[in-house]
C-alpha cells in the first residue's frame, strides 16, 4: 500500500507480492553504487522522497544492471574504446550497429574506423533516451517482459500497469465498468511498479521470492539469485530451510519470457522436506549437467525437473522419455539412477529403504544382463517400458515372470509391486534403466 506523509515523503507498505517487489527493486535501485540515496527501511515498509526517483538515477541503475550483460547502448560504447581497428574489426562493429534495437538504429551511425570519439559522444549525449527507450522494449528481463510499455515512467493510473493485469480501458470498458463509468472501476497501479522488472532474477524464467515477512528477509531471500539458473538457485535455497521451523508457505512469483502473466507457486513444509532429501541424494549435483533436447521449446534438464517437482509432479514422464528413445537412453542413462532416486523420494520412498530397493533392483537387473547378449535385452527393455508407459500392469508382471525364467533369476521385488503397483513402481525403472551391457556412462552436455 502506498501512503503520502504530512512531509510529503513516501510510505511503501509490502501489502502483496506487487508492493514487495517494488520495495525490493526501489531498495536495489537506491542502494547501486551510482545512487546515493537516503531513504527510511522499517520492518514492513520503507519511506523515501519521490523526486529522489528520476529518469537520470532510473538510467544509471540499468547501466550497473545490465552492465555483464548484451545490453546494447553498453555493448556498443565498450566496442568503441580502442585507439585502432582492423578492417574485420571495423566491419563487425557496424553489423553490430545494423543489428541493434530500432532506438540506436535511427541514430543512422557508421564507423569508419577513425570517428568512434564522435559516435561516443552522441551516444552519451543520446544516453537517457537510448537507455529507457532500448529497456523499455527489451524482451530479454526488461520492462516490457514485466509491463505494459505504454504506462513506462508515468504518474499512478487506474489501470494496473503490470503484464497480465492491464486491461485496456476504452476497448473493455463495458466489462470492467457499471453503467460505462470508468469512475467505478478499482485497480492498484503506482509508478513504483516500474522498479518490479529490478526485483526479479535475470534469467528466461525469472523468479520473485516474496518472503515477506519482513523487508529484510525479502533482501536476503531474493540476494540467493545471480547468474546460475534461478530454478536450481531457488532448489538451494528452500533446501538450507529445511532445518528452520518454518510453517507458512513461501510465495514464488514466476515471469516466463514466453508468457503475458505472472504465476504463483507456493512452497510448504511437504516440498521443503522433500527438497532436502533430495538434495543429500550421493552425487545429485550430476543432474545439473544434464540437457537433453527434445524440441526447440523444451528441454529436459535440472530446471525443468525441478519445476515439476515444485508443482508436487512426479517424473516418471522424463524417465518415459529417456527409456524409450534409443538416443537418448545410450546418452543419458547414467543420469537415470538419480531421477528414479528422486523418483522414489516423490513417492513417499525418500528413505534408507528406498537405496536399498535401488541397489536391488539395480543388482537383479545386472545378474540377467550377465546371461543375457544385448539384443536380447533391448528387447525386454522396450517391452518393459512400452508397458510402463501404457500402465499395463498385467503385462508388466507377464514380461518380468518371462524374463525371469528365461534367465533363471529370480526378480525378488515382484513380490512388492503385486503388493502395489504404483508406489513400487519406481524399483522397475530402476530395473528396466540397469538391463544393458553397456557401461553407463556421463553425457558431458557441451
Amino acid at each position: 500500500m502506498k501512503t503520502i506523509l504530512e512531509d510529503g515523503r513516501i510510505k511503501l507498505e509490502a501489502s502483496d507480492w506487487r508492493y514487495s517487489a517494488a520495495i525490493l527493486g526501489l531498495i536495489r535501485y537506491f542502494e547501486a553504487k551510482c545512487n546515493l540515496i537516503d531513504y527510511e527501511l522499517q520492518d514492513d515498509y520503507i519511506i523515501y522522497k519521490k523526486e529522489d526517483i528520476t529518469k537520470e538515477n532510473y538510467v544509471k541503475y540499468i547501466l550497473e544492471r545490465f552492465k555483464d550483460t548484451d545490453f546494447a547502448y553498453i555493448v556498443l560504447k565498450n566496442k568503441l574504446q580502442k585507439d585502432t581497428y582492423t578492417e574485420e574489426e571495423i566491419k563487425e562493429i557496424n553489423k553490430y550497429i545494423k543489428g541493434c534495437p530500432e532506438a540506436i538504429k535511427k541514430l543512422k551511425l557508421e564507423f569508419d574506423g577513425t570517428n568512434q570519439e564522435e559516435l561516443l559522444k552522441i551516444l552519451d549525449e543520446k544516453k537517457e533516451d537510448l537507455v529507457l527507450e532500448i529497456f523499455k522494449n527489451r524482451k530479454k528481463n526488461g520492462y516490457t517482459k514485466f509491463c505494459n510499455t505504454s504506462c513506462f515512467f508515468k504518474e499512478d493510473s487506474k489501470m494496473c500497469r503490470l503484464t497480465g493485469f492491464y486491461v485496456d480501458p476504452n476497448r473493455k470498458r463495458q466489462l470492467l465498468t457499471w453503467q460505462n463509468n470508468l469512475d467505478t472501476f478499482e485497480s492498484e497501479d503506482i509508478q513504483e511498479f516500474d522498479f518490479i522488472p529490478f526485483s526479479f532474477s535475470m534469467d528466461y524464467d525469472s523468479l520473485f521470492i516474496n518472503n515477506n515477512f519482513s523487508i529484510q528477509s525479502l533482501i536476503d531471500a531474493n540476494s540467493h539469485f545471480n547468474d546460475e539458473n534461478s530454478r536450481i538457485t531457488l532448489y538451494k535455497y528452500i533446501s538450507e530451510l529445511a532445518d528452520k521451523n518454518i510453517e507458512n508457505n513461501i510465495e514464488i512469483i514466476i515471469k516466463e519470457s514466453t508468457k503475458n502473466y505472472f504465476e504463483t507457486l507456493y512452497i510448504d513444509r511437504f516440498i521443503i522436506d522433500k527438497i532436502k532429501k533430495i538434495k543429500d541424494i550421493e552425487g545429485i549435483k550430476i543432474l545439473e549437467k544434464l540437457n537433453i533436447k527434445i524440441r526447440d521449446d523444451f528441454w529436459i534438464n535440472m530446471s525443468y525437473i525441478l519445476q515439476l517437482i515444485f508443482n508436487r509432479q512426479n517424473l516418471d514422464s522424463v524417465i518415459h522419455i529417456i527409456l524409450k528413445n534409443k538416443d537418448f537412453y545410450k546418452k543419458y542413462n547414467y543420469y537415470l539412477k538419480f531421477i528414479i532416486q528422486i523418483n522414489m523420494i516423490l513417492y513417499e520412498k525418500g528413505n534408507i529403504e528406498m537405496i536399498k530397493q535401488y541397489k536391488s533392483a539395480y543388482a537383479c537387473a545386472k545378474s540377467i544382463s550377465e546371461k543375457l547378449d544385448e539384443n536380447k535385452l533391448n528387447s525386454y527393455r522396450q517391452k518393459l517400458t512400452s508397458a510402463m508407459i501404457s500402465n499395463n500392469k498385467t503385462s508388466v508382471y507377464n514380461i518380468l515372470i518371462q524374463l525371469s525364467n528365461y534367465s533363471h533369476v529370480n526378480i525378488s521385488f515382484i513380490f512388492d509391486i503385486l503388493d502395489d503397483f504404483e508406489l513400487n513402481k519406481n524399483q522397475i525403472y530402476a530395473f528396466i534403466s540397469a538391463l544393458t551391457k553397456q557401461k553407463k556412462e556421463v553425457e558431458k552436455n557441451d
